[in-house]
């Protein structure tokens, strides 16, 4: 037990030592900014309003989500799913982080949910199909076959492809274990 906790304040005290890093560079930074540099920023932050895009994304609703210490993992999950499909709508990045802990964290039962993870237009193609083989390389057969053949139905062409690709292996997978012979014991 003791070890373990001090394997804990270990890595705390490491992630301590980095933010504090962090923050000295942020104000060594800040200080040295000359008036050409407020310029720069300034325009930096003009150019990115006239493109409607933001680096000041409030990520606290992410560390939140993930620190925080649900009463069941239901609750975890669906507030990690709201995260994905509203909350950080237009951050792909976090998307993709909210799915990974999805694809291991939903229950192997919730197969409605990962579909609608799968097809929801509200993230983007590539941050689901990373999500689509994720659940295929990690959860049972049966849940994997039948979002697979879901898939198959959709009108998205990248959801097809992948999930006929994935589909076409696992037929041959089994094709191939059907084939092996018994073994003697």
């Amino acid at each position: 037990m003791s070890s373990l906790s001090r394997r804990g304040l270990f890595c705390v005290g490491v992630v301590n030592a980095i933010l504090l890093a962090l923050l000295c560079i942020i104000f060594a930074n800040r200080k040295g900014d000359t008036s050409e540099g407020h310029g720069k920023i300034a325009f930096e932050k003009k150019k990115r309003q006239s493109t409607d895009q933001t680096s000041d994304v409030n990520y606290s609703p992410v560390i939140a989500v993930l620190n925080n210490s649900y009463p069941s993992s239901n609750e975890r999950n669906q507030a990690l799913i709201v995260m994905a499909l509203q909350t950080a709508r237009h951050v792909p990045r976090v998307q993709q982080e909210c799915l990974m802990h999805l694809a291991y964290g939903l229950k192997d039962d919730n197969y409605e949910t990962f579909l609608k993870l799968s097809t929801d237009l509200s993230i983007p193609i590539g941050v689901r199909l990373k999500f689509i083989d994720e659940v295929f390389s990690i959860r049972p057969k049966e849940l994997t076959k039948w979002l697979g053949q879901s898939l198959r139905m959709t009108s998205d062409p990248a959801l097809i492809s992948r999930a006929q690709d994935f589909l076409k292996k696992q037929e041959e997978m089994e094709v191939f274990y059907k084939s092996q012979p018994e073994p003697p014991f």
